[in-house]
């Protein structure tokens, strides 16, 4: 196929990433329910003959229920739970944080995942591997919900040229608390 061809095909080029999710999640010193969401980043078409990059913003959120009921005789009760969440990702299936690399119809498309806005840290496991994991604080009051939410930024360097088809990776996210 010719750039020429590829060029017309671009819109057929749709992309996205599962990411799936892998919860080690011990019960805190209070009765704590927590929920770990993060929705798939799907890129949507990519365009090869583009000079600039294809970027995407999206969430993580853990939402924390403190469930520790009162017995009736005013006993049981915490009035306020706290705990620190970290996150981690994995490399994906092409076992690489520099790039990751999305597999496709015969290639492979280089993206990869950011804490920052700048994306120049990338989200991994931390330590030794070069990357960054993150971590926050929960406060949660007894019988209500409270939310922890931390953006991630999602980057396909511009001139890649691939074949137009499916290019999909998935990343396994680890949450403890």
């Amino acid at each position: 196929m010719t750039a020429q061809e590829r060029r017309r095909n671009k819109a057929a080029a749709a992309l996205s990433l599962l990411a799936l999710l892998s919860m080690a999640a011990p019960r805190a010193s209070a009765d704590l329910n927590c929920v770990f969401v993060v929705q798939n980043i799907v890129f949507g078409t990519y365009d090869p003959t583009a000079v600039l990059p294809h970027d995407l913003l999206t969430d993580v959120k853990v939402d924390c229920t403190n469930i520790q009921g009162n017995n009736g005789q005013g006993q049981g009760q915490i009035e306020n739970a706290f705990m620190t969440v970290t996150a981690s990702a994995g490399q994906g299936n092409n076992n690489s944080f520099f790039p990751r690399k999305m597999t496709g119809p015969t290639q492979k498309l280089e993206y990869n995942i950011f804490t920052n806005s700048g994306m120049t840290t990338v989200f991994g496991t931390g330590g030794a591997s070069g990357t960054t994991s993150f971590s926050g604080n929960i406060s949660v009051n007894n019988n209500t919900t409270n939310r922890y939410t931390r953006s991630l930024w999602a980057r396909i360097p511009a001139g890649q040229d691939v074949l137009p088809g499916d290019y999909n990776d998935s990343i396994t996210f680890t949450v403890t608390f």
